[in-house]
Protein backbone atom coordinates (compact mmCIF):
# COMPACT_ATOMS: atom_id res chain seq x y z
CA UNK A 1 0.00 0.00 0.00
CA UNK A 2 1.16 3.53 -0.73
CA UNK A 3 -1.38 5.57 1.28
CA UNK A 4 -0.40 7.49 4.39
CA UNK A 5 -1.96 5.99 7.49
CA UNK A 6 -4.98 7.77 8.92
CA UNK A 7 -7.96 7.14 11.20
CA UNK A 8 -11.58 8.08 11.73
CA UNK A 9 -13.62 7.48 14.87
CA UNK A 10 -17.29 8.41 14.67
CA UNK A 11 -20.75 6.92 15.26
CA UNK A 12 -19.33 3.79 16.89
CA UNK A 13 -17.08 2.95 13.94
CA UNK A 14 -13.29 2.92 14.02
CA UNK A 15 -11.55 3.05 10.64
CA UNK A 16 -7.75 2.86 10.42
CA UNK A 17 -5.91 2.94 7.11
CA UNK A 18 -2.43 1.53 6.42
CA UNK A 19 -1.38 0.56 9.96
CA UNK A 20 1.27 -1.97 10.96
CA UNK A 21 0.39 -4.64 13.56
CA UNK A 22 3.23 -3.28 15.70
CA UNK A 23 1.50 0.09 16.02
CA UNK A 24 -1.94 -1.50 16.42
CA UNK A 25 -0.75 -3.64 19.33
CA UNK A 26 0.86 -0.63 21.01
CA UNK A 27 -2.32 1.42 20.66
CA UNK A 28 -4.49 -1.43 21.93
CA UNK A 29 -2.47 -1.55 25.15
CA UNK A 30 -1.82 2.20 25.33
CA UNK A 31 1.98 1.92 25.22
CA UNK A 32 4.82 3.10 22.98
CA UNK A 33 5.47 0.98 19.89
CA UNK A 34 9.20 1.67 20.20
CA UNK A 35 10.32 0.07 23.44
CA UNK A 36 7.18 -1.10 25.24
CA UNK A 37 6.12 -3.86 22.85
CA UNK A 38 8.65 -6.71 22.89
CA UNK A 39 9.21 -10.03 21.10
CA UNK A 40 7.54 -9.00 17.85
CA UNK A 41 8.39 -10.73 14.57
CA UNK A 42 9.80 -8.48 11.83
CA UNK A 43 6.69 -8.63 9.63
CA UNK A 44 4.62 -6.80 12.26
CA UNK A 45 6.58 -3.60 11.55
CA UNK A 46 6.54 -3.79 7.75
CA UNK A 47 3.11 -5.25 6.91
CA UNK A 48 0.24 -2.72 6.69
CA UNK A 49 -3.49 -3.29 7.05
CA UNK A 50 -6.80 -1.42 6.91
CA UNK A 51 -9.00 -1.81 9.99
CA UNK A 52 -12.78 -1.45 10.28
CA UNK A 53 -14.33 -2.12 13.69
CA UNK A 54 -17.75 -1.23 15.09
CA UNK A 55 -19.38 -0.99 18.50
CA UNK A 56 -22.77 -0.02 19.88
CA UNK A 57 -21.05 1.96 22.64
CA UNK A 58 -20.75 5.72 22.03
CA UNK A 59 -18.12 7.17 22.38
CA UNK A 60 -16.35 4.12 20.91
CA UNK A 61 -13.77 2.47 23.23
CA UNK A 62 -10.80 2.49 20.82
CA UNK A 63 -8.45 0.30 22.85
CA UNK A 64 -11.06 -2.38 23.56
CA UNK A 65 -12.04 -2.48 19.88
CA UNK A 66 -8.45 -2.87 18.75
CA UNK A 67 -7.60 -5.52 21.32
CA UNK A 68 -10.65 -7.62 20.44
CA UNK A 69 -9.81 -7.36 16.75
CA UNK A 70 -6.16 -8.30 17.28
CA UNK A 71 -7.12 -11.36 19.32
CA UNK A 72 -9.69 -12.45 16.79
CA UNK A 73 -7.94 -11.78 13.47
CA UNK A 74 -4.23 -11.84 14.41
CA UNK A 75 -4.53 -14.50 17.18
CA UNK A 76 -2.66 -12.15 19.50
CA UNK A 77 -1.49 -13.51 22.85
CA UNK A 78 0.59 -11.28 25.13
CA UNK A 79 1.44 -10.66 28.76
CA UNK A 80 2.57 -7.74 30.91
CA UNK A 81 5.97 -7.27 32.54
CA UNK A 82 7.57 -4.35 34.42
CA UNK A 83 10.94 -2.96 33.30
CA UNK A 84 13.09 0.16 33.75
CA UNK A 85 13.21 1.95 30.38
CA UNK A 86 14.02 5.41 28.93
CA UNK A 87 11.01 7.74 28.73
CA UNK A 88 10.14 11.34 28.00
CA UNK A 89 8.24 13.62 30.34
CA UNK A 90 5.77 16.02 28.72
CA UNK A 91 5.91 19.32 30.60
CA UNK A 92 4.81 22.92 30.12
CA UNK A 93 7.48 24.79 28.15
CA UNK A 94 6.64 28.39 29.07
CA UNK A 95 7.37 29.98 32.45
CA UNK A 96 3.85 31.45 32.61
CA UNK A 97 2.24 28.08 31.83
CA UNK A 98 0.66 29.42 28.65
CA UNK A 99 -0.24 27.08 25.82
CA UNK A 100 0.73 27.44 22.18
CA UNK A 101 -1.67 28.42 19.42
CA UNK A 102 -2.00 24.77 18.36
CA UNK A 103 -3.51 23.65 21.69
CA UNK A 104 -6.76 24.97 23.17
CA UNK A 105 -8.76 23.75 26.14
CA UNK A 106 -12.46 23.28 25.28
CA UNK A 107 -15.70 21.90 26.68
CA UNK A 108 -17.58 19.56 24.34
CA UNK A 109 -20.35 17.01 24.98
CA UNK A 110 -18.93 14.24 22.78
CA UNK A 111 -21.83 11.82 23.33
CA UNK A 112 -24.48 14.41 22.46
CA UNK A 113 -22.52 15.51 19.41
CA UNK A 114 -22.21 11.93 18.15
CA UNK A 115 -25.89 11.18 18.74
CA UNK A 116 -26.91 14.35 16.91
CA UNK A 117 -25.37 13.06 13.69
CA UNK A 118 -23.29 16.22 13.31
CA UNK A 119 -19.95 14.56 13.91
CA UNK A 120 -18.09 13.61 17.05
CA UNK A 121 -14.98 14.04 19.10
CA UNK A 122 -12.05 12.51 17.29
CA UNK A 123 -8.29 12.47 16.94
CA UNK A 124 -5.72 11.52 14.32
CA UNK A 125 -2.41 10.32 15.74
CA UNK A 126 -0.39 9.97 12.56
CA UNK A 127 2.11 12.55 11.42
CA UNK A 128 3.10 14.78 9.87
CA UNK A 129 -0.13 16.43 11.05
CA UNK A 130 -1.64 15.44 14.41
CA UNK A 131 -5.15 16.65 15.21
CA UNK A 132 -7.62 16.29 18.04
CA UNK A 133 -11.10 17.64 18.77
CA UNK A 134 -12.65 17.51 22.23
CA UNK A 135 -10.17 14.89 23.47
CA UNK A 136 -8.07 14.45 26.63
CA UNK A 137 -4.34 14.98 26.34
CA UNK A 138 -3.87 11.22 26.79
CA UNK A 139 -4.59 10.77 23.07
CA UNK A 140 -2.04 13.43 22.11
CA UNK A 141 0.50 11.74 24.39
CA UNK A 142 -0.21 8.40 22.74
CA UNK A 143 0.14 9.91 19.27
CA UNK A 144 3.49 11.57 19.75
CA UNK A 145 4.73 8.64 21.84
CA UNK A 146 4.39 6.40 18.79
CA UNK A 147 6.32 8.93 16.72
CA UNK A 148 9.30 9.26 19.08
CA UNK A 149 9.14 5.52 19.89
CA UNK A 150 9.40 6.08 23.61
CA UNK A 151 6.82 6.18 26.38
CA UNK A 152 5.75 9.71 27.27
CA UNK A 153 4.61 10.47 30.82
CA UNK A 154 2.25 13.43 31.09
CA UNK A 155 3.62 15.86 33.69
CA UNK A 156 1.76 18.92 32.43
CA UNK A 157 -0.91 18.87 35.13
CA UNK A 158 -3.50 19.69 32.44
CA UNK A 159 -6.90 17.98 32.52
CA UNK A 160 -10.15 18.19 30.60
CA UNK A 161 -10.77 18.31 26.85
CA UNK A 162 -8.58 19.88 24.19
CA UNK A 163 -8.40 20.69 20.52
CA UNK A 164 -4.96 20.43 18.96
CA UNK A 165 -3.17 20.65 15.66
CA UNK A 166 0.51 19.77 15.45
CA UNK A 167 2.44 20.06 12.16
CA UNK A 168 5.81 18.28 11.92
CA UNK A 169 8.17 17.43 9.10
CA UNK A 170 6.90 14.92 6.56
CA UNK A 171 10.39 14.13 5.26
CA UNK A 172 13.27 13.52 7.73
CA UNK A 173 15.62 15.07 5.15
CA UNK A 174 13.57 18.28 4.92
CA UNK A 175 15.35 20.66 7.26
CA UNK A 176 12.89 23.46 6.51
CA UNK A 177 10.16 21.74 8.57
CA UNK A 178 10.37 21.46 12.37
CA UNK A 179 11.20 18.20 14.12
CA UNK A 180 8.48 16.84 16.36
CA UNK A 181 10.41 18.07 19.43
CA UNK A 182 10.61 21.63 18.07
CA UNK A 183 7.02 21.58 16.83
CA UNK A 184 5.64 20.47 20.20
CA UNK A 185 7.39 23.35 21.95
CA UNK A 186 6.66 26.07 19.39
CA UNK A 187 3.10 25.10 18.45
CA UNK A 188 1.70 23.55 21.64
CA UNK A 189 3.70 25.29 24.36
CA UNK A 190 4.82 21.90 25.70
CA UNK A 191 8.21 20.20 25.88
CA UNK A 192 9.59 16.66 25.90
CA UNK A 193 12.43 16.10 28.36
CA UNK A 194 14.38 12.81 28.71
CA UNK A 195 13.73 10.69 31.80
CA UNK A 196 13.60 7.08 32.96
CA UNK A 197 10.80 5.12 34.52
CA UNK A 198 9.71 1.69 35.67
CA UNK A 199 6.86 0.98 33.31
CA UNK A 200 4.61 -1.75 32.05
CA UNK A 201 5.79 -3.45 28.84
CA UNK A 202 3.90 -5.85 26.60
CA UNK A 203 5.64 -9.12 25.71
CA UNK A 204 4.04 -10.77 22.69
CA UNK A 205 3.75 -14.55 22.99
CA UNK A 206 1.92 -15.13 19.70
CA UNK A 207 0.81 -13.09 16.69
CA UNK A 208 0.00 -14.30 13.19
CA UNK A 209 -0.86 -12.66 9.85
CA UNK A 210 -4.64 -12.52 9.48
CA UNK A 211 -6.47 -14.65 6.94
CA UNK A 212 -8.19 -12.72 4.12
CA UNK A 213 -11.81 -11.68 4.64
Amino acid sequence: RTRDHSRWLAHGRLTMINYSPKVLIAEAFGVSSGDQVLNLPEWTASAKYDINATTTIVPAPTKALLLALLKDRFHLEAHHETRDIPTYELVLARPDGGLGSGLQQVTVDCKALALSGKGGCNWDGNGPVYTGFGQPLAFLVMSIGSSVERRIVDKTGLSGQFNWRLQTQSDPNDNSAPSIFTAIQEQLGLKLQPARGTLDVIVVDRVEPPTPD
